[in-house]
């Protein structure tokens, strides 16, 4: 077609150039330019269409490269493109600049899902098919290619038709000029690359995940069986995205299948608790499957068939839309299974996931029969070390170096050791026995070279506490499974108490003769009721020898008197009967001098049914029942004093009840208008009734010290107390030819530690000795220390002398008995009760002193006695007075309201005078009863409350009226009793302070300070 054209085309230029020649050369008035141009015009013509044909040519090859080059850029499987990217500094990382696309292939469409003709018109429509997630790296990957004009890369997914796909873009700049960029790029699809390196990847992962699942397995032990089932059955639920793994063990007996091991996603519920002890016979069709070894696998619960009825209400009932379950199998036999449950959304089972659960439950089976070997393993190493540790039988082995392998526990405590374990790799030189290794050693090895045993011979150890043992010993080759020699067991056993009873048992008779021939009582073996043996104690008892007794006709009936023959032959009637008769009892024997002898007999059978072999011992009790007279009459000497101490209890309740209102009465008396004949006949009186107290006091104190009664109360004090009382009694009761003297030695200790109260007491009895025997001259009271008898505790000696009449010395002797009185001719003009002395006595014991007396008939006496104490350092005694706080003149006379419970008249009429002249009101209760009625809150300030009344005495009465108020006034308690502990117990009852009859006006006075020092105003 071309070419034709291109013919016609020069057929017509040649036509008009002839032409105008024709005319050129015919007309003459043609001009010659016109010619000339005509000639040029024709000839560039012709040169044109004579090149035509190349360049047509040219077009044609152009026009089919271009088909071509389309063709293979639309059959690449990257889709091509090229853009300019108009080049700007400001454009930032999460945009894209100013482009325009020139050429995109059609490729490029089917890859990314966007219309060319839309990224024609809107170039930067191409972000929007980039996944949210990796649109950020797509937009830095692209910022950094254009800021340093490098190759862009990328790869990400994009979102194609609904779906997500993978791809990767590159791109190479070329700058046309310092405005423009040229970028030619591809986008090629790499979903099923990715797919693939997924798959290879998660191939690799299920690789790995067997073989780890199968070393764990293969380290499996009994402590970490659980751990690790639990652990795998989540590692392979995680890996394959399940909802539920679990794995349940079928009990065959009972037909019962148990939940063992569960695991669930999260969001998903438990349901192991609800999975227990199910029976197999309310899921048939399940069980049908597993116990024919089939996997049971459903895809859609909801669509299972009629027959599986109850496995669909049970799967339902834990939202179980899809399954699959993989029996786990044992030698042929079904002992549970595996599975997966799907919860959220039904589900297919992969090749990989059907795989993994049966190669878990093979696993799973494996660790089971591991498990269980290894603890049937356990219970019999564990009963074989039992058996070791339990035996008393020691037991070790050996290697062939002689080095200990093992032992049991006896074994290990023979060697010191804590444990059977440290034994391993020791050997006998680095055993507490060492000294004998050696000859061990050569034992040893000669079993392990002979391969023969050593049984039962004798050696020596030294055990780990130093003590040598004998034992019984066995060694024996130790063989492998192809009987070679490989080491030893050795046993033994500790005969070192047989070894030491066989000694014994040599020594025996000699012993048991050096015993029985020094015992006390006598001894005797009887064979048939003749003696065939008796120790040198029957023989006395009996009066018999030892020969006359062992020969033949001798026997027990002759030594018994005809009542115990009597009951010698009752005791063999009742044995002959098999009735039980006692194995002591008493008898009369007859000794060859004819004394009758009580005697206790202790009998053992010792013979059978041939012979009748009594041991017997025979104790000598004559004087023991000459003692039970005298223990009855000890019982009623106890029985007389425990009445003479209830006597004199009652007798001094009893006289010091009236006592108070005789001595309560002289004291008011003598406050009335006496003359000086009248005065004196009072104080005669007072001290007569003083003295009658006194008497009463002694005989307490001695009734007190029989009963065991007096304790000592220690408390601290000043030496200088000791004399101070002392001296101001005596000072005044003194005659006037009579001087006191008092020397303390200054070596004693300012502070010690004793009973003051005793000592006072002593002191002022042995000065009211001297008083009364002394009539002119002087008396010396001193203290000084006797002796130290470590660094605080020291002996004190207290002398008191006087130059009165003095001490025969036949009197000496019965001076510190109770009862007993000094007789002189002038001693009758003194009263007493002879038990001054005596009580001083006791208490000095208690002391831990003695007491004694020095004395010169006409000359003089002195009583001296000694008793322990303890100094005291950095103390200071408390004083009730100091210089600035003393008690001075009361402004105005403490005047309280007392409440007085008495039942005898005499006593409220002498209380009610000596209150009432104190300044105090006072009323009157006669009992506890009166008591509680009179009493009222803020009414009384004090109580005084009599021990004993009737109806209801003190006690109860205070009691009531503890439980009734919460805030009481003091309550003192009142009573003639007088023992040790009496003001204790009253007190622990509930009363505040105890006054002990008979009292006076200074005993209230004290009472009163001591309760209401609080209220008394000080000047």
């Amino acid at each position: 077609m071309r070419f034709n054209n291109i013919f016609a085309i020069h057929i017509i230029t040649g036509f008009l150039l002839l032409v105008t020649a024709v005319l050129f050369f015919t007309i003459e008035f043609v001009p010659i330019y016109v010619f000339a141009g005509a000639v040029i015009f024709s000839s560039l013509i012709f040169y044109l269409t004579s090149n035509l044909k190349e360049v047509n040519q040219s077009l044609s090859i152009s026009n089919s490269n271009e088909a071509l080059f389309k063709d293979l850029v639309n059959a690449q499987p990257a889709g091509i493109y090229r853009l300019v990217q108009t080049n700007v500094d400001d454009f930032k990382p999460e945009q894209l600049p100013l482009h325009k696309y020139e050429f995109i292939s059609e490729q490029h469409e089917a890859i990314t899902g966007l219309l060319n003709a839309d990224l024609f018109a809107k170039p930067e429509h191409i972000s929007s098919m980039i996944h949210p997630e990796d649109l950020q790296d797509f937009f830095e990957q692209n910022y950094n290619s254009i800021k340093t004009k490098s190759m862009f890369r990328w790869e990400g997914r994009i979102f194609r038709d609904g779906r997500i796909r993978w791809v990767r873009i590159e791109s190479k700049p070329r700058v046309i000029d310092a405005e423009h960029t040229l970028w030619t790029g591809i986008v090629i699809d790499i979903s099923e690359k990715k797919e693939l390196e997924e798959l290879m990847g998660h191939r690799k992962v299920f690789e790995r995940l067997l073989l780890e699942l199968s070393s764990q397995f293969v380290n499996l032990t009994a402590e970490k069986f659980d751990d690790i089932l639990n652990l795998s059955i989540e590692r392979v639920g995680k890996f394959c995205n399940i909802d539920r793994t679990y794995i349940f063990l079928w009990n065959e007996e009972k037909d019962i299948l148990t939940n063992t091991h569960e695991w669930c996603n999260d969001g998903i519920l438990s349901q192991i608790e609800y999975l227990q002890a199910l029976p197999c016979s309310e899921i048939p069709q399940w069980m049908t499957h597993l116990k024919t070894f089939n996997p049971v696998n459903i895809y859609d619960v909801s669509k299972l068939p009629e027959e599986w009825k109850v496995e669909k209400e049970i799967l339902e009932a834990q939202d179980v839309k899809s399954l699959f379950v993989v029996p786990i199998i044992s030698r042929q036999r079904l002992i549970g299974f595996v599975g997966f449950d799907s919860v959220r959304k039904n589900r297919e089972w992969v090749d990989y996931e059907v795989k993994i659960l049966k190669v878990f439950a093979d696993l799973i089976y494996n660790a089971f029969e591991r498990r269980n070997a290894e603890i049937n393993l356990s219970e019999s190493r564990q009963m074989l070390r039992n058996i070791l540790d339990t035996i008393k039988v020691r037991v070790f082995w050996k290697d062939n170096n002689l080095n200990y392998l093992g032992c049991n526990q006896s074994f290990a405590r023979d060697a010191g050791l804590k444990v059977t374990e440290d034994v391993v790799g020791k050997n006998d030189f680095m055993m507490p026995w060492t000294h004998q290794a050696a000859k061990y050693q050569i034992d040893d090895r000669k079993v392990i070279q002979s391969g023969k045993p050593l049984l039962n011979f004798e050696e020596k150890q030294t055990d780990a506490r130093g003590r040598n043992k004998w034992l019984l010993t066995s060694k024996i080759p130790l063989r492998d499974a192809h009987g070679v020699v490989i080491g030893m067991l050795g046993t033994y056993q500790d005969i070192t108490e047989q070894k030491q009873a066989d000694i014994a048992l040599k020594a025996s008779e000699k012993k048991y003769r050096i015993l029985t021939e020094n015992a006390f009582d006598g001894i005797y073996l009887l064979e048939n009721e003749q003696f065939m043996y008796v120790n040198q104690r029957f023989c006395e008892i009996s009066g018999y020898s030892e020969k006359e007794i062992l020969s033949k006709g001798f026997s027990m009936w002759k030594l018994l008197t005809p009542e115990s023959k009597n009951i010698a032959e009752q005791r063999k009637q009742a044995r002959l009967e098999n009735k039980d008769i006692p194995g002591i009892y008493e008898l009369k024997i007859k000794s060859q001098s004819g004394e009758l002898r009580d005697i206790e007999i202790s009998t053992t059978p010792l013979g059978g049914m041939e012979k009748v072999l009594i041991l017997g011992i025979m104790r000598d009790i004559t004087e023991r029942k000459n003692n039970e007279t005298l223990r009855n009459e000890v019982a009623i000497a106890n029985q007389t004093v425990l009445f003479k101490q209830n006597f004199l209890a009652n007798m001094s309740h009893e006289i010091r009840t009236p006592l108070t209102g005789v001595l309560g009465m002289i004291e008011i008396l003598s406050r009335t208008n006496l003359d000086e004949k009248q005065l004196d006949y009072v104080n005669t009186l007072r001290l007569s009734t003083e003295n009658l107290r006194e008497i009463i006091n002694q005989i307490l104190d001695f009734s007190k010290i029989e009963a065991g009664h007096i304790k000592l109360k220690l408390r601290n004090f000043s030496k200088h107390n000791m004399f101070e009382n002392a001296k101001k009694l005596y000072s005044s009761i003194c005659r006037k030819d009579i001087v006191l003297e008092t020397y303390l030695d200054p070596d004693m200790p300012e502070l010690i530690e004793a009973d003051e109260y005793r000592v006072g007491q002593i002191i002022n009895n042995l000065l009211s000795n001297a008083v009364k025997f002394t009539h002119q001259g002087k008396i010396c009271l001193e203290a000084r220390p006797e002796k130290f008898l470590d660094k605080e505790n020291f002996l004190i000696r207290v002398n008191v002398s006087d130059t009165g009449v003095g001490i025969r010395p036949e009197t000496m002797e019965r001076l510190f008995q109770p009862f007993e009185q000094i007789e002189t001719e002038d001693t009758r003009n003194f009263d007493g009760t002879g038990l001054g002395l005596s009580i001083c006595k006791e208490l000095v014991s208690l002391m831990g002193g003695e007491i004694g007396v020095e004395s010169t008939p006409g000359k003089g006496s002195t009583f001296w006695f000694t008793f322990k104490a303890r100094k005291i350092k950095n103390i200071q005694i408390q004083t009730y007075q100091s210089t600035s706080g003393k008690i001075k003149d009361v402004k105005e006379p403490l005047a309280l309201r007392v409440l007085f419970a008495e039942d005898k008249a005499v006593n409220q009429k002498v209380v009610m005078i000596i209150l009432e002249a104190m300044g105090h009101k006072v009323a009157v209760a006669k009992n506890g009863h009166q008591v509680l009625e009179i009493f009222k809150p803020g009414i009384f300030d004090l109580i005084l409350m009599d021990i004993q009344m009737p109806g209801m005495d003190g006690v109860t009465a205070t009691r009531a009226l503890r439980e009734q108020y919460k805030e009481l006034p003091p309550i003192v308690g009142l009573s003639a009793n007088a023992f040790e502990g009496d003001r204790e117990k009253y007190m622990n009852h509930g009363m505040d302070d105890y006054l002990t009859k008979p009292v006076s006006s200074e005993d209230f006075e004290s009472l009163i300070s001591r309760l209401f020092s609080h209220k008394v105003t000080n000047t």
